[in-house]
């Protein structure tokens, strides 16, 4: 007998189905791992760190050369209007 429609696996069946969180549970949580949450920290703070050292190494270049003064001057005044 030759298989029909109804044999077949569908996508559905596939596809994992959620669990409904009904009010009063709560949705199972993944565990945090100590040393995931430091990593996350201490990546954070180095970048935040580079990024405010370059933005003030950037500053000291443009005002060590005088053409950029008048230059980033310009620019300020124009966008102060």
């Amino acid at each position: 007998m030759s298989a029909t429609l109804l044999d077949e696996p569908t996508l559905s069946d596939a596809i994992p189905t959620a669990t409904l969180v009904t009010s009063g549970q709560t949705p199972p949580r993944r565990p945090r791992h100590f040393a995931r949450v430091a990593w996350q920290v201490a990546t954070k703070t180095i970048w935040t760190v580079f990024c405010f050292v370059s933005l003030v190494g950037l500053l000291a270049v443009i005002t060590a050369i005088p053409f950029l003064q008048i230059a980033s001057l310009g620019y300020l005044l124009t966008v102060a209007g």
